[in-house]
């Protein structure tokens, strides 16, 4: 036969038992057995989950949850996740991965809540910025008060240009911007109105855009 010790339901420390086996004639013999149930240890973030980036609406990000978590017990860990608005990230997860999707142009903080077999559990929080990928590169916010932020959707090289709707150049400046380090420019010094943005790419390409200083 076999003796189960259920740890989950049990106090940590050392425990003994009795085991008594006897055979067909009433001869029988006893063991003591002793066993300890040591100290649960919680789950641990290994590493922290920065801003995840979707381009483009119905495209996903997927995180394996191994690359973020541990459990020095080795035991299975539930993933429960939530999302601040559902209507810019869907969530799913299954397997160890969890799967974020973009629904619509935004920013989302999503929460993942992970717990062990005794309850323990650790949560991080992180942002989820989704933008539409019909567009070359976004400007934002949009009408500005102080700083309008330029970032493309890929790691670019490029030079960007800001000017007023009559064409007087305010500001320019060789970069390299993506979606994780985009361009700060001040305009707190500008007039109200409306002003144009052109990146100008090494392949003499440009794009443009507009937004509005208040």
């Amino acid at each position: 036969g076999t003796v189960t010790i259920n740890a989950l339901r049990s106090d940590t420390g050392t425990f003994s038992f009795s085991i008594t086996a006897t055979d067909e004639y009433g001869m029988s013999v006893s063991e003591e057995v002793q066993y300890t149930i040591l100290p649960n240890n919680a789950p641990e973030v290994t590493h922290e989950i920065g801003t995840q980036y979707i381009n483009g609406i119905g495209s996903s990000v997927t995180l394996n949850t191994a690359d973020y978590f541990t459990d020095k017990d080795g035991e299975a860990l539930t993933v429960l996740g939530s999302v601040s608005d559902r209507n810019i990230v869907s969530y799913s997860y299954a397997e160890g991965v969890v799967t974020l999707t973009g629904l619509a142009a935004g920013n989302a903080d999503v929460k993942l809540a992970v717990t062990d077999a005794r309850g323990a559990n650790v949560s991080v929080q992180f942002t989820v910025q989704v933008r539409a990928a019909d567009r070359s590169f976004d400007i934002y916010p949009n009408p500005v008060i102080s700083t309008v932020n330029v970032r493309t959707p890929e790691q670019t090289s490029c030079n960007v240009t800001v000017r007023t709707a009559s064409g007087s150049e305010v500001c320019s400046e060789d970069v390299t911007i993506s979606m994780a380090s985009p361009l700060s420019i001040d305009m707190s010094h500008c007039a109200p109105g409306q002003y144009v943005v052109i990146l100008t790419y090494p392949d003499g390409q440009t794009a443009k855009s507009s937004f509005v200083k208040l």
